[in-house]
């Protein structure tokens, strides 16, 4: 965040960045907010350019480094002013940690991962015996996200060739379906972890399970310690739909933090 003090509100800023305290090196933030070797006209940028009293985040630095940047002003013809006073702020190394646990209870436990339903009645909403369990942990500034797929989007029977495809709805009031409920979220600290809203209904409601990502649970814009969310699976079969005890379908849990 750079201090303008009382400068006119059209006076420029460049910015000057070394990771070794200005020793050896010398780069400068460019109007990206990355990193470059040389300062160019366009790298001279107003206080609200540089986002004003909010700051910005300076891109691609280096992990557990030490970084000493300087300012100097300029405004309009023949005006520069020398370097300005150093402040410095150190990076941090990456961290991401995502564990998941398979079970009725809150409970850690390890694979095979299994999710099972009683039965399936047709006509009537079932629901997982187990839960599933996502802990994540990051130190990522903006935030962390969990992703799910299927592998085919239904619940699907070799033995029939029928599926339950899935989809976001109120498997009450349809004739069959299948899908993923958010149940909990909690968090040591940061965040708050929270289920995305397609995730997020009571009752029968569903979001769906389909071939490619989507967001099940996120932390915000905010790093996460021991975040832990819930969900289960809910199904419903119709009257004519043929019975056999192989209807499965593969789920991936994909997290990821945005540094």
């Amino acid at each position: 965040t750079i201090n303008p003090g009382s400068d006119a509100s059209d006076t420029q800023y460049a910015i000057a960045i070394s990771p070794d305290a200005f020793a050896s090196t010398t780069n400068y933030v460019q109007n990206d907010s990355t990193i470059g070797s040389t300062l160019g006209s366009e790298d001279w940028q107003t206080y609200a350019q540089w986002s004003g009293a909010s700051g910005f985040l300076v891109i691609g630095l280096e992990t557990n480094t030490t970084y000493t940047v300087k300012v100097k002003a300029r405004q309009g013809d023949f005006t520069e002013t020398g370097w300005g006073p150093t402040a410095s702020a150190a990076t941090v190394d990456p961290q991401f940690t995502l564990d998941i646990d398979v079970a009725a209870t809150d409970t850690e436990t390890s694979p095979p991962y299994l999710i099972t339903f009683t039965e399936i009645t047709p006509g009537t909403v079932a629901t997982s015996v187990e839960r599933v369990w996502v802990d994540i942990s990051t130190n990522a500034a903006s935030g962390a996200v969990v992703s799910i797929k299927g592998q085919n989007g239904a619940l699907t029977s070799t033995k029939t060739g029928e599926s339950l495809a899935s989809s976001t709805a109120d498997l009450a009031s349809v004739s069959s379906g299948f899908g993923l409920q958010g149940i909990s979220v909690t968090q040591a600290s940061g965040g708050p972890l929270a289920i995305k809203n397609a995730y997020n209904q009571g009752g029968d409601n569903v979001g769906q399970i389909a071939t490619a990502f989507a967001d099940v649970f996120d932390s915000g814009s905010a790093a996460l310690t021991a975040g832990r969310g819930s969900f289960v699976l809910k199904a419903k079969a119709s009257v004519i739909t043929a019975p056999a005890a192989d209807y499965t379908e593969s789920l991936v849990i994909s997290a990821f933090g945005i540094f």
